[in-house]
């Protein structure tokens, strides 16, 4: 019934040459192709339906305002991206553009939807060009007072639940860095491909937590690793900096029952109603001796970041084939002008270069680029490790430490 007065409403704003047509709530599970006959309107209505697939709209030249919002979409055409109102990640009434929010679109990613209609189109494109590829690679961060177990951990992921614990001499200055490979598991579609973890185990030493503001990125999975000694104000200090760095990035807390030591004094709950961001349930073990609740730990960890928003999500093949160029640099570090020559190369503009930078390279670990800040935005820092230990050398400096 919902369709056939959809069909009365279009035939009478025909009739009238209307330049205004409200289709919403009527649980449309697509657009009427009828539509494409009113080249008159500049103003359509379809939010808060069912609909799944723009098509049909691409003669409506004179629309200002077209809502799309509170739908089933899932992907954007390259089409919608030629009509001449901007695209708008929102829900809200605007005076002009295309609404999209409210709809489970995966092509493209959410970070390129927000950015507009040019940034839609030219992912669009670039996808049009070659083979797909996806995002299945992520930043996890091991954060928490020093010998509460992070390095143990990230061995212990690393190498299995068997491997040795490091020794006192293996305790972390500064960040280690460690790439781990693992079979994809909780994606359905993407299960034969192999998924790439970034392991960044910080120092715990409060020198240290100066520095953490260059190293924590969003889009990543958190994982603070506590014992008995952990005092309630450092887990305060580090679900803060989670919140204020990580822009909602989830936060797993972790406690390592060390032998002879009893459970940490914590009110989960209460931690949980205040960071919306920490996981919930927390999880236990020992990681000494207790490799089966240890394995649960870091299935956990596993199948987290899996989850992470735009994992499993279609990469450019441009944006890949920079990222193997990058690779293939032997520096430390090269200039903004030089990562913007291998951008070019692969038909990548400047704009599209930056953003390359801070929706994929950047924050899955790939390099250190940091846009916004004045003295490093024209530096593209290609070894992690050459850029930690050199904030860290400075750390530790014997003048620094005296008067910190």
């Amino acid at each position: 019934m919902s369709y056939q007065e959809a069909l009365k409403k279009i035939e009478k704003a025909k009739k009238e040459q209307a330049t205004f047509l409200d289709l919403s709530g009527l649980e449309l599970v697509e657009i009427p192709a009828q539509i494409s006959e009113l080249n008159k309107l500049t103003e359509l209505w379809l939010y808060n339906n069912q609909i799944t697939e723009i098509k049909g709209l691409e003669n409506l030249n004179q629309l200002t305002l077209l809502r799309l919002s509170s739908n089933q979409i899932t992907e954007i055409p390259l089409s919608l991206t030629k009509m001449n109102p901007d695209i708008k990640w929102t829900t809200g009434y605007q005076e002009k553009g295309i609404t999209i929010g409210d709809n489970p679109i995966t092509t493209p990613p959410v970070e390129i939807l927000k950015q507009g209609k040019d940034a839609i189109r030219n992912y669009l494109e670039e996808l049009q060009k070659g083979k797909q590829q996806y995002l299945l690679e992520a930043k996890l961060l091991l954060i928490g007072a020093g010998g509460a177990g992070k390095t143990t951990l990230a061995k212990k992921i690393k190498e299995g639940v068997s491997a040795k614990l490091p020794t006192e001499d293996d305790t972390t200055r500064g960040i280690e860095i460690k790439e781990y490979e693992f079979p994809v598991t909780a994606l359905e579609d993407l299960k034969n491909e192999q998924f790439r973890m970034n392991i960044w185990d910080f120092g715990g030493q409060e020198i240290y937590h100066a520095t953490h503001q260059f190293f924590l990125t969003r889009r990543s999975l958190y994982v603070l690793v506590m014992d008995a000694r952990t005092e309630a104000n450092q887990v305060n200090y580090w679900c803060q900096v989670v919140e204020l760095l990580g822009d909602g990035s989830p936060l797993v807390i972790v406690e390592n029952q060390k032998q002879g030591y009893k459970q940490v004094a914590f009110n989960f709950p209460a931690y949980k109603q205040r960071f919306d961001h920490i996981c919930a349930p927390m999880l236990y073990s020992n990681f000494k001796d207790k490799p089966k609740t240890l394995q649960q730990v870091i299935a956990d960890i596993k199948n987290r970041i899996q989850f992470l928003p735009g994992m499993g999500d279609v990469l450019p093949e441009a944006w890949v084939n920079v990222r193997k160029a990058i690779e293939k640099e032997e520096k430390d570090y090269i200039s903004l002008d030089r990562y913007a020559e291998l951008c070019k190369a692969e038909d990548l503009n400047y704009q599209q270069a930056l953003r390359l930078s801070s929706d994929y390279l950047h924050p899955v670990g790939v390099f250190l680029h940091f846009q916004n800040n004045p003295i490093l935005k024209n530096t593209v820092i290609l070894d992690n490790t050459w850029a930690t230990d050199a904030v860290y050398a400075v750390m530790k400096n014997e003048k620094i430490v005296k008067e910190t």
